[in-house]
């Protein structure tokens, strides 16, 4: 593998496990004050397929001489932080499936602009694993719009 491709790769992979990690810290965080048991099946679901990503993503960064980096803590807090307060004010169902959605668009967005930009550089098994989050994240947006009023 050339340096260029190496590097690309990395890149996919990198933005690849940030999109996912943060899918799954951001559920972490909501699921307990999430009432709605349908809802709440959903998000565990969601959930699971994140840790899945998670795992194969930290494999292939490995592989590829790299390794998942970790979030910055302050950056974390404030995440926390801004969700706990966003769901003080409304912890309603429609609410929190709003939220998730909103992080979900987020990622689709930001996976799909890095993984356009190094498409032709990046190997086919990081571009396979992006497509595929793309994808399950296509899909859970469209999940979360059936409980949004």
């Amino acid at each position: 593998m050339d340096n260029n491709c190496n590097t690309a790769t990395i890149k996919v992979l990198d933005e690849v496990y940030r999109n996912v990690k943060n899918g799954s810290d951001t559920i972490l965080d909501i699921l307990p004050t999430t009432e709605d048991k349908f809802l709440k099946s959903e998000m565990t679901s969601q959930l699971d397929k994140f840790e899945k990503y998670i795992k194969d993503t930290s494999e292939l960064l490995m592989k590829n001489g790299s390794h998942p980096k970790k979030k910055n803590p302050v950056s974390r807090f404030e995440a926390k932080a801004s969700l706990k307060i966003n769901s003080l004010f409304d912890n309603s169902t429609s609410h929190t499936a709003e939220i998730i959605k909103e992080g979900l668009i987020s990622g689709v967005d930001s996976l799909t602009s890095v993984s356009e930009k190094y498409r032709s550089e990046c190997s086919e098994e990081a571009l396979k694993i992006a497509n595929e989050v793309i994808a399950f994240e296509c899909s859970e947006i469209e999940a979360m719009n059936s409980y949004i009023n």
